[in-house]
């Protein structure tokens, strides 16, 4: 799809078998070093303990909405931070995601730990991006069911979309630390309560380490065609 050496691109998984569950073992990332696509980047979400890998079958039935998390699961992109906004740096994320608005929530992913970097948050009614100082950047209604988050960080600007709709204009009002934790899944780094994990289910996450503004709406449309 020609996502290039700096995003990570996770849609395929590997699952473990545990009775007539199927639990994520490792999202594999499908960005590559070159435009050739012969090289890939590598920056595979694993998560090597059963108890904390969320789930893709259940009582053997296909969960269609995508890996789902159950509120204490989690994968980790080691070592590699993705996500490495600053108040001089740039990253632009999209993602699939199935959350309810009801009892669903919980950090999507990022990298925010108590010192650095930032995290996409499905809230009860919105979406959020947040930093270490604040949970409620950039608040947007969302409804239940699946929708297309789309976010963009660029220097201290930023901007949020949900299926579309919102705003890239939020000048100058996003301060954070640039990220060196690793790349969180389902929760948000070294986020230990019940209420950071996620309950809810993602089928696909697209993020780069440079604006993507002026391409978004090429990379709303491939991933709006592929879940109609």
């Amino acid at each position: 799809d020609g996502y290039g050496s700096d995003s990570i691109y996770l849609r395929e998984i590997t699952v473990t078998q545990v009775t007539s569950d199927g639990l994520v073992k490792t999202w594999y990332d499908q960005s590559v070093t070159t435009e050739a696509g012969d090289t890939a980047t590598g920056n595979h979400a694993v998560q090597g303990t059963a108890g904390s890998q969320p789930k893709i079958v259940n009582a053997g039935t296909l969960l269609t909405a995508g890996v789902t998390f159950d509120g204490d699961d989690s994968l980790s992109v080691s070592g590699e931070p993705v996500i490495t906004a600053s108040s001089s740096g740039v990253y632009s994320a999209f993602s699939v995601q199935t959350v309810a608005t009801t009892s669903e929530a919980g950090y999507l992913y990022g990298n925010a730990s108590s010192s650095n970097g930032s995290s996409l948050y499905a809230a009860a009614s919105t979406f959020t991006l947040t930093n270490k100082n604040v949970a409620t950047l950039d608040n947007l209604s969302r409804s239940s069911g699946q929708n297309l988050l789309s976010a963009v960080y660029n220097n201290g600007d930023a901007g949020l979309l949900v299926n579309g709709a919102g705003t890239m204009t939020d000048t100058g009002t996003y301060d954070f630390s640039a990220g060196s934790s690793d790349f969180i899944i389902g929760n948000r780094n070294g986020g230990t309560s019940a209420g950071t994990f996620l309950t809810g289910s993602i089928n696909e996450i697209v993020i780069y380490n440079s604006n993507q503004t002026d391409n978004r709406g090429a990379i709303e449309a491939n991933i709006g065609e592929a879940y109609s």
